[in-house]
Formats: structure tokens, sequence, C-alpha cells
């Protein structure tokens, strides 16, 4: 039993933390939190891993029930992601930026915002479709 819960972790873990990818947020992270001192960054990113654990777990442990409420088949929904993979693909193939990221009037936003650290750092920068 726990080799297959230590089994199933080191191959979950790695494909979470490239779904997450807490290195492409850092620097909207940085630019959010320019003006802030070193131990408000300290507490934004703490809230905002927190935040990520809490909804990664709820939709983990839910997940199941949640399609069930909708009426969403795992396979549709492999369909539907594996249809929006393809799409952020070709737009990558063709060097187009990806309108699913931040756009800089979102980041302004978010320098002037009082606190970032749930949205839009933890959902949907972090925990976000994708994870």
């Amino acid at each position: 039993m726990i080799k297959e819960l230590l089994a199933f972790g080191l191959v979950s873990f790695p494909a979470i933390f490239s779904i997450v990818d807490p290195f492409a947020v850092l620097p909207v992270f940085l630019a959010m939190t320019a003006h802030d001192s070193p131990e408000s960054k300290r507490r934004t990113a703490i809230r905002a891993s927190i935040a990520v654990f809490l909804t990664l777990t709820i939709f983990g442990l839910a997940g199941g029930l949640i399609f069930r409420f909708f009426g969403i088949s795992l396979g549709a929904f492999k369909v539907v992601g594996g249809l929006l993979l393809f799409m952020t693909a070709i737009d990558m193939m063709q060097a187009k930026s990806s309108r699913t990221r931040t756009s800089p009037e979102e980041e302004e936003e978010g320098i002037h915002k009082a606190d970032v650290a749930i949205i839009p750092l933890a959902i949907p920068l972090l925990a976000g479709p994708g994870a």
C-alpha cells in the first residue's frame, strides 16, 4: 500500500508541478508585488500557495462528483482537453502569444490591486484549468 502511494506520488508530482508551472508565474508575481516589502511579498506567496493547495485538493477529491453533477463524462472531458491543447499548440507553432495568458492591462491592474494572492495569482494563474 505504501509502495503504491509512493509510486503514485513520484508520478503525479512532476506532472502537477509542470502544469501548475510556478516559474512561469514568477514574472507576474514580481511585477504585481514590485512596490511591496519583502515581508508582504512572503505573505502573498504563502497565501497564494495555500489557496492553490486547497483548490487543487478540493477539485481532486470532488472532481468526480462535480462531473456527475454537470453530466460530463470523462471521455468528453478528454476530447475537449485535447482540442484545447491542440489549439494552443497551433498558436505556438504560428508564433502567436497565447490568448489565455495575462494581458498588459491585467498586469497593470494587478499592480494597483490591494491583494493579489488569491486572484489572479492562485486562481487562475497557478490553479488554472489545466491543473
